[in-house]
């Protein structure tokens, strides 16, 4: 039997109202561009180290910096081991519209960037859940220093100190990329930790690490919708 024109529009309805749902922007939080140079914790996110074992307790920076690596615009969180002019572990973002470059360090736009410390401790970005869902998450780690010294480090990404990715960046640019996506049930308070230490070769030079990573709360359907859908679509036909 032919439907009606009223049981297709009822049913144009719960199409579109299932693409919304599915559509409709959860929250979104990106390490790079939520980033904040004036607050630690900020929000969601922290910026620290767990010293020399990924496992241990986070250590918060809570020196901030301007000029990280002679780059005016790479402005972040330092550490306490000083070298070189800075102080390590790092994390900062280069906050200028164009490529901040410096020796053989090059940033992009925006970039957020870890550098671990001369004693292997790890520079960390942490993701703490404000609420229980499911998320899906997206990781890219990238070397950021050319030659000569290019960028030797161990890469990692842990839930509550369980490691859910260990890779290694050796190089510059997106050949050097380590790349991860999962998807995860959170519960409030569940940590994400992206560390990055100092690699197989163990020495902190030339290991600034560039770090995209996004995590997006994965919106639930309304309960309209969840009812249109029981409703069944071979029941609107009939």
């Amino acid at each position: 039997m032919r439907s009606t024109p009223w049981l297709r529009g009822l049913l144009f309805l719960l199409l579109m109202l299932v693409a919304d749902s599915r559509a409709s922007a959860g929250s979104v939080f990106n390490a790079a561009g939520d980033f904040s140079s004036t607050s630690n914790p900020n929000g969601v996110w922290s910026y620290g180290t767990t010293g020399t074992t990924l496992t241990g307790p986070l250590t918060l920076f809570t020196n901030m910096k301007s000029d990280m690596g002679g780059i005016p615009n790479w402005i972040g969180w330092e550490g306490t081991q000083p070298m070189f002019g800075d102080n390590f572990p790092i994390v900062g973002k280069n906050f200028g519209a164009t490529t901040g470059t410096s020796a053989d360090v090059v940033l992009l736009p925006g970039e957020l960037a870890e550098h671990p410390a001369p004693d292997g401790a790890y520079a960390v970005v942490r993701f703490t859940a404000p609420t229980s869902g499911a998320f899906l998450l997206s990781t890219v780690f990238e070397g950021r220093e050319t030659a000569p010294t290019l960028t030797i480090t161990d890469v990692h990404v842990l839930l509550n100190g369980v490691a859910l990715f260990d890779g290694a960046v050796n190089g510059f640019g997106p050949s050097s990329d380590q790349s991860f996506g999962t998807s995860l049930n959170l519960s409030a308070g569940d940590r994400v930790d992206f560390s990055v230490g100092f690699g197989s070769d163990k020495s902190f030079l030339g290991d600034t690490t560039g770090l995209d990573a996004t995590i997006s709360a994965v919106p639930e359907p309304s309960g309209f919708v969840l009812l249109l859908c029981g409703l069944g679509v071979s029941g609107l036909f009939g």
